[in-house]
Formats: structure tokens, sequence, C-alpha cells
């Protein structure tokens, strides 16, 4: 008796550790970058942000995958630009802020003043080192993302147009 129980303890014990291996990250990461930790909670906050910012704030679930995507980037772009030392100016970023309605709009939320400005810090740093030197800047660096935002897609730093399921639909029955 003591030996069966030893035995399925051994066995729940290992059937545990196999299923841990499946879920890579913690489900408390977002994504990593180069071992920079992204968590849900940042993605959790700046939907609730841009969901309110765009007049929807019951509709924060529908931002996630899109708050993840910019998070993601703004951190891509923040690790290229220390790698090649490329880098904007704060007057250039609030310029590119102030110039558009819509991000003067989301800025002027607290919650979101800071990631509206790394995005459009991205968006000119990508500009400035032209899509190629950006591209090839990045091409070394992991990106481990939560398999519920999909697959991250190294060829646009993007992203793919993945379901976000953590699962698969089964394949259809042959007639």
């Amino acid at each position: 008796m003591k030996r069966a129980v030893q035995a399925l303890v051994t066995l729940v014990v290992a059937g545990m550790l196999v299923l841990t291996g499946c879920s890579g990250n913690s489900p408390r990461v977002a994504a990593e970058v180069n071992g920079v930790v992204i968590p849900e909670a940042t993605v959790d906050a700046i939907s609730q942000g841009l969901a309110a910012g765009n007049g929807e704030p019951e509709a924060a679930g529908t931002w996630r995958r899109t708050a993840a995507s910019i998070l993601i980037s703004n951190e891509i772009a923040r690790q290229v630009g220390a790698k090649t030392g490329a880098s904007v100016s704060a007057d250039d970023v609030t310029q590119a802020v102030e110039s558009s309605d819509q991000l003067k709009q989301l800025a002027a939320t607290p919650e979101l003043a800071a990631f509206i400005h790394d995005f459009a810090n991205t968006q000119l740093l990508a500009s400035q080192l032209g899509k190629d030197a950006f591209m090839a800047a990045a091409a070394d660096f992991t990106v481990v993302v939560n398999p519920r935002y999909g697959e991250f897609d190294p060829t646009t730093l993007q992203l793919g147009n993945g379901t976000g399921s953590l699962s698969s639909p089964a394949p259809a029955a042959a007639a």
C-alpha cells in the first residue's frame, strides 16, 4: 500500500512538472523582451486607459492585445536605442504627441502619458534609423509572449495574427 501511494505521489508530481514546463512564463507576465518583463498588470492598466480614452470604458478587454503589442514595440525600441546609441529628443516626442489630436487626448490621461510618449518615441526612432537598420538592430532580440496574445513575429517585430487562444481547434473529420 505504501508503495502504491508513493508511486501515485511521484506520478502526480511528475505530471505537474510536465504541465508547468508547458506554460513558458508566469501567467502574470504578458511578455519578455531580452529578459525585460512586461507585466500583465501593466497591460491591464494600459488597456483600461485606452478603453476609457477612446470612450469605451467597459471594453478594456478588447484593448488588451493592442496594449500588449505596443508595450512590446516600445520596449524593443528602447533597447534598439540603447544598442545603437540612437535617441530622440524629449522635445521631438512632445511635438509628435501634440501634433496628433488622438495622441494628445490620450496623453492627457495620467495613466497613459508615459505610454503615449513611449509610443511616439518608438515611431520617431524607427523613422530616424530607417526600417532596415531598426530591424537589423532588433534581429537578435529574444521576445517571449504569453500565448493569450498570440505569437510574436520577428519579421515585423509585432504580434502576429494568431488568435490568442491557448488551444487549437480539432482537425475537421473526413467525410
